[in-house]
């Protein structure tokens, strides 16, 4: 960190600017804890690797969980919910936590922030007691999905915590707090539910028309469409983490170093920080499986999978291919060629339903074949021809079983929209749903536990999809007719017809031309939710007609899609490989750049080797199956006459 950018900081807490907190007191955190490394810690809330790794999170009291046990459930669901823990699958052995990795002390503070434009955030800062005065260095890690502020503790977080480096999370505006009709009571920043906590959430505090048996969630009805105000909130967390270890710390931030780090929606953040940062307060970003959109060019760049394989590398944001893939994918699951795919066998009880969806599209002249027969391959073609990767189709079935593009699209466009819960898009709604099958209200356990068990997007902590219908009956939305097509088929209808959607998602428009900084963008060629055709690739070959070969590299790995998680699932474990082992060797690659000035390899693709079946078993995944990122790749990415050429 440059002098000039910490005078930049001063200048802007002092004078005031676009992107400054309303309140810039560097010491106006709610909440400070000092973790001693032997009760709980920075790392693993106290739990170490055998912890995160139980069957069961850890116990607490569930009438009324303290702060402290919120947080150490939320450590416990939010590094299972994006990692493959087990040995088996690498994590301890090849990469992660180390079996005998020690705790790790230190200080953490809590606070919550306000931008000039309304939209809110909370903030929490790690500074370990190990650490490197002699080489400081802070890794910004904000959320991914619609997490909380903890949701990069077992990623980015973990990370730089065992480099001795100082941690900041950010929510990014998104979160776990939900208001249901007729209950007052508020979410703490801390996550606890109470009549008066000392320091409500923002979300919390503006209170929502929640119709009866339906819930307002946080990243859906907040009504400030956060994803405008990702990078600035990365940029907000920074500053006041330089702040707060300079006040409370005595930690010069001269010469501290820097590196925004995240996945998927903190991974887009975190390139959007980067595009934004004119005080230079970010050194360099690792950001994996971005959530990105660079808008339509008047002269789009072109993509070259083989030689005989040129198409049109138009990037659409995520909102519209999710819609279209969840339009589309329960029928194209149906194809021939995607009934071994996992979780196929999950499907076949509900199998009616996904043919009915298939002849829903057709009359309604979204399938054009005469020949039921040929419904599903046309809908499958059809996701292909949209941009979808035929790696992502093995994806399609969990995807449907989820219904996780609904959920996607449905939370998205009330975001963008910055709708309230009772505006009901598309008379979609979240509710809960008892053993009978009937809505019904979240248990008051359930309540006061959100923060230890929500991901923040539906289906989650007993949060399902589901519509209000006229009599204000409220149903599963996958039990309406079609597998709930009618509800997604207006949605759709709004994102081509509304304004209102259209005009949300350009505020989050990434600008290439604006990025500078030593950047490495990760992406899995499988990813089935956030499409390597419209995010990175899209991303890397705008940077690269603008920039050239500087700066930035794109790492695509084969076998890999969204979820790290899903691998502790049969069919997946044996097909597809890990994104975390890849995400630390571009950070650590990254911090030999920046501190080192080790170069950056070049931009390639990493064909990895799936483990498969021994003996009827998945074998343990080994180094063999992760080759790592080199110096000289065979499948070399290049940019060349405006085509991205990707090598198979």
């Amino acid at each position: 960190m440059k002098l000039i950018a910490l005078l930049s900081i001063v200048l802007c807490l002092l004078l005031g600017c676009v992107s400054a907190p309303r309140q810039p007191d560097a010491s106006a955190y709610q909440y400070h804890y000092y973790y001693d490394g032997r009760h709980d810690d920075l790392l693993t809330a106290g739990m170490g690797l055998s912890g995160l790794r139980a069957a069961m999170p850890p116990t607490s009291n569930l009438s009324q969980p303290t702060a402290g046990e919120l947080r150490r459930g939320a450590y416990y669901h939010n590094f299972k919910a994006l990692n493959d823990l087990s040995s088996t699958g690498g994590y301890g052995r090849l990469y992660g936590i180390a079996e005998n990795q020690p705790a790790i002390s230190g200080h953490e503070y809590w606070a919550s922030r306000q931008l000039e434009s309304g939209a809110s955030h909370t903030v929490v800062l790690q500074v370990p007691d190990a650490f490197n005065r002699d080489q400081p260095c802070l890794v910004a890690a904000p959320s991914s999905g619609s997490r909380h502020v903890l949701g990069a503790v077992g990623t980015s977080g973990a990370w730089g915590l065992m480099r001795k480096c100082a941690v900041v999370y950010t929510d990014k505006g998104t979160g776990t707090s939900v208001q249901l009709h007729g209950d007052q009571r508020l979410y703490d920043i801390n996550g606890q539910y109470l009549d008066a906590p000392p320091n409500p959430t923002s979300f919390s505090q503006q209170k929502q028309t929640v119709k009866d048996l339906t819930i307002a969630m946080q990243h859906a009805h907040s009504q400030h469409n956060p994803e405008a105000f990702w990078g600035l909130f990365v940029l907000d967390s920074i500053r006041y983490a330089q702040a707060v270890m300079q006040h409370e710390q005595g930690i010069s931030v001269t010469d501290l170093t820097v590196i925004a780090a995240s996945l998927s929606n903190g991974g887009g953040a975190v390139i959007r920080a980067a595009e934004q940062d004119t005080e230079q307060l970010i050194d360099a970003v690792v950001a994996a499986e971005p959530q990105i959109y660079v808008g339509v060019q008047e002269k789009p760049n072109l993509v070259q999978f083989r030689q005989d394989q040129v198409h049109t590398l138009t990037a659409k944001p995520l909102l519209e291919y999710t819609l279209e893939s969840a339009l589309y994918e329960p029928c194209a699951v149906l194809d021939e060629s995607l009934h071994a795919v996992p979780f196929a066998f999950n499907l076949l009880p509900m199998k009616p339903w996904l043919q009915t969806r298939c002849e829903m599209l057709h009359a309604k002249q979204l399938l054009s074949s005469s020949v039921p027969e040929q419904w599903p391959a046309e809908a499958r073609e059809y996701l292909l021809s949209q941009g979808m990767t035929e790696d992502a189709l093995q994806l399609l079935a969990l995807n449907t079983f989820a219904n996780l593009s609904a959920a996607i699209g449905t939370t998205y466009a009330n975001s963008y929209a910055r709708s309230d819960a009772a505006d009901a898009l598309c008379d979609v709604v979240f509710a809960h749903f008892d053993s009978n099958g009937q809505a019904a209200q979240l248990s008051d356990q359930t309540l006061k536990s959100m923060f230890a068990l929500s991901s923040g997007i539906a289906p989650t902590a007993g949060i399902e999809l589901a519509v209000s219908v006229a009599d204000e009956n409220v149903q599963r939305l996958s039990l309406q007719p079609g597998y709930g097509l009618d509800a997604m088929f207006c949605l759709h209808k709004l994102w081509n017809d509304g304004m209102a959607l259209r005009s949300g998602v350009h505020a989050t428009l990434a600008d290439p031309a604006l990025n500078s900084k030593p950047t490495i963008i990760l992406h899995g060629r499988s990813d089935a939710t956030v499409h390597v055709n419209h995010a990175s690739r899209a991303y890397f070959a705008r940077h690269q007609q603008l920039h050239g070969n500087q700066q930035l590299r794109y790492y695509e790995i084969t076998q890999v899609q969204h979820f790290d998680a899903f691998l502790a699932y049969p069919g997946f474990n044996q097909q597809f490989i890990p994104m975390h082992p890849y995400f630390e060797q571009a950070l650590d690659m990254m911090w030999a750049h920046v501190v080192e000035n080790h170069d950056l390899p070049p931009s390639q693709v990493v064909h990895t080797q799936s483990r498969g079946m021994r003996q009827n078993q998945v074998p343990a995944l080994e180094k063999m199956h992760i080759p790592p990122i080199v110096e000289n790749p065979k499948a070399r990415l290049q940019f060349l006459n405006n085509t991205l050429v990707v090598p198979n």
